[in-house]
């Protein structure tokens, strides 16, 4: 259902949506040349570390679940100040981190927290927009994300390089900052559900979106393209800076170059929306990512791994990334107008949890080279292309 109101209204729901996207993302990429610097600062080991990750898309997940359930029959003004703002105050107690455990946690709730914006911006998109215009405007959506992974690892690099880890949490929470504030100065207010309905109705919704089968194609793919960055933010520190022996400043420049991959990737994404069926794009695109994958494995065979063959495998994984990202939210939006925040909560709860899933089996996957990271993309993409296959006409 789509929501009449005036343009300047709009355009700063429009802008809150494009800020909030990057935010997500980007609470993983800014701190990921960090990694090591973290694990020397604690004294503690790769998986411990590597566990920050988890913590984080498992807060993300339950928190996706928890709010979006709830979102339609409350306030996402509301929703998007409060969360925002704990998000805040969390990325400045990290930097206060006494400990590990005390590290963890925060990114634990710093996950909780993203969810609330995350889940309230999608909810406004699926309200100011509809049909075609939708389709147009996800893919400004990814665009925006893209934007977010192309800079965080290039920024949290030089941070890293210049001022020590805990400068990347300084600057994420500025931001965090920056976003509640502008969602302060949102006048709109969605239309809300009353909340005697609340359980009368969610079981009764829960079921119809649960048995959809192209919300369940949306959500299992889509985890699989999701992950694609945190399976490398998982396994990419370790590889090229504790075994190729890249810098954190390196490192960054290595995030920027295939976050234009991706960015490059979402920005082709807007020409082929125009041109082709969006199923035929996500079939045809999820091909080509598996065959990628399969290719490079067998010629890792051949190969004693350098920087160059580790990283344009997957400069071409992110670029596809860039183009398929987005499909999900469309697919399950456009399936159920009017339940646009549950949808986007058991859709998104889904696909992190299962992203989180993968990237705790990184935190015991050999790090020495490419190989294995390789391997679990091939089978990433194998399962999002059988999913495709199923699920969608």
């Amino acid at each position: 259902m789509t929501i009449m109101i005036s343009k300047k209204e709009k355009l700063k729901a429009s802008l809150l949506i494009l800020m909030v996207m990057p935010l997500v993302g980007g609470g993983l990429d800014i701190y990921a040349p960090s990694l090591l610097n973290i694990r020397h600062y604690f004294a503690t080991t790769d998986s411990q570390i590597q566990l920050s990750i988890t913590a984080y898309l498992v807060g993300y997940a339950v928190g996706t679940l928890v709010i979006g359930m709830i979102a339609d029959y409350l306030s996402y003004h509301s929703i998007t100040v409060y969360c925002s703002l704990i998000f805040t105050i969390s990325c400045f107690l990290s930097i206060l981190s006494p400990s590990v455990t005390f590290f963890i946690v925060q990114r634990l709730i710093q996950g909780l927290a993203a969810a609330g914006p995350s889940i309230t911006a999608k909810g406004y998109l699926g309200k100011l927009f509809s049909g075609h215009e939708l389709l147009k405007k996800s893919a400004n959506v990814g665009l925006s994300w893209s934007l977010g992974l192309v800079f965080a690892p290039v920024i949290g690099g030089y941070l890293a390089h210049y001022f020590g880890w805990k400068s990347s949490f300084l600057v994420l929470g500025i931001y965090s900052l920056i976003i509640t504030i502008l969602a302060c100065s949102l006048n709109y207010q969605n239309p809300k559900k009353p909340l005697s309905m609340l359980a009368q109705h969610l079981a009764k919704d829960l079921k119809k979106i649960l048995t959809n089968r192209i919300m369940i194609g949306a959500s299992l793919s889509g985890a699989m393209i999701y992950a694609i960055i945190a399976v490398f933010n998982s396994l990419g520190p370790f590889i090229l800076q504790g075994h190729l022996s890249l810098s954190p400043k390196d490192y960054g420049h290595v995030g920027l170059v295939i976050g234009l991959c991706w960015l490059l990737g979402s920005t082709l994404n807007k020409y082929l929306v125009k041109r082709f069926k969006a199923t035929h794009i996500y079939k045809t695109v999820l091909i080509i990512y598996f065959l990628i994958t399969v290719i490079t494995l067998l010629c890792y065979h051949h190969l004693t791994f350098n920087i160059i063959n580790t990283m344009i495998p997957v400069a071409c994984i992110y670029f596809i990334g860039g183009i398929l990202l987005t499909y999900g939210i469309f697919f399950s939006l456009t399936s159920f107008p009017g339940l646009e925040g549950l949808v986007t909560a058991i859709r998104a709860f889904l696909t992190i949890a299962i992203t989180a899933l993968l990237s705790l089996i990184c935190a015991y996957v050999p790090s020495i080279n490419a190989f294995y990271l390789i391997a679990i993309y091939t089978g990433m993409s194998f399962f999002a292309l059988i999913c495709s296959y199923i699920f969608f006409d």
